[in-house]
């Protein structure tokens, strides 16, 4: 803060000014002081720090929905479209808000369908709840993505949550290249069971480390998935930028969203 009576002391601020019919001139903060006049300051600068001590107005901005606030669904939705008040999209399929207790709810998918939302997160912490439905089913939850789009359509990153042999399910890390996808980590045969809840956690820091986590109904915490293919942690930086949250589910459950673009 820049002005005559400028000091490091709380000072009390009770009129903003502007005006717009002068150009060049920026808005004007004043503060009453010892007198009857007021002193005015610009040059003012405000930024907003986050727990990783960053400027979280330049950072990208979190998502973080519970659902609790969502609009439960009286029937499923086929048309394209907000889907209630969730922020996403509707791009194919049949979904639905699903009030599961009367208080919680979650974003279902009743049938084969795609839903996005925008985001542009490609560091930092996602989280999430996932509740598989059948064994056959192949969901892919990108949540790195550069444009709206189903399965390898997207550049990005997804994961993955599929069969690995009869009723043997696990998640694995997918690099999406727009036409074909490479695996870059595969957890271990029969982690996941169908109709169960699981909790979500991946992690990528600045230098492009990934690290996926899962936390089950009977875990304490969250766990770091032992790798039955690739690595886990695995270093990927091929891909740096992101448009859309892309849900491509055959059907599923899905709820708690937590993404923050720094990591705990």
């Amino acid at each position: 803060m820049t002005g005559s009576n400028a000091t490091d002391d709380w000072q009390m601020i009770d009129e903003v000014l502007y005006n717009p019919s002068a150009a060049n001139v920026p808005f004007k903060m004043g503060q009453t002081a010892a007198t009857t006049s007021y002193s005015y300051y610009s040059d003012i600068e405000c930024i907003k720090l986050n727990s990783n001590n960053e400027n979280d107005f330049a950072s990208p901005r979190a998502y973080i929905a519970d659902g609790k606030g969502w609009n439960q669904s009286l029937a499923n939705i086929t048309t394209s479209g907000q889907i209630e008040n969730t922020g996403f999209t509707l791009q194919s399929g049949h979904w639905k808000v699903n009030d599961e207790d009367g208080f919680n709810k979650n974003l279902t998918c009743v049938s084969n369908g795609l839903a996005t939302r925008p985001s542009n997160q490609v560091y930092g912490t996602w989280e999430f709840d996932f509740k598989r439905t059948t064994d056959t089913d192949v969901d892919y939850i990108g949540f790195i993505s550069d444009r709206i789009g189903a399965t390898v359509e997207p550049i990005g990153y997804h994961l993955l949550v599929t069969d690995y042999g009869a009723t043997q399910d696990t998640v694995a890390l997918r690099r999406s290249t727009g036409v074909g996808a490479t695996l870059l980590f595969v957890g271990e045969a029969g982690i996941i069971t169908s109709g169960e809840w699981y909790k979500f956690r991946i992690t990528r820091d600045a230098s492009g480390v990934f690290k996926i986590y899962m936390k089950g109904a009977t875990d304490a915490d969250y766990v770091l998935l032992t790798a039955s293919g690739g690595s886990n942690p695995v270093t990927d930086n091929t891909y740096t930028t992101c448009a859309h949250i892309n849900l491509d589910l055959d059907t599923g459950n899905i709820r708690n969203f937590r993404f923050i673009p720094y990591i705990e």
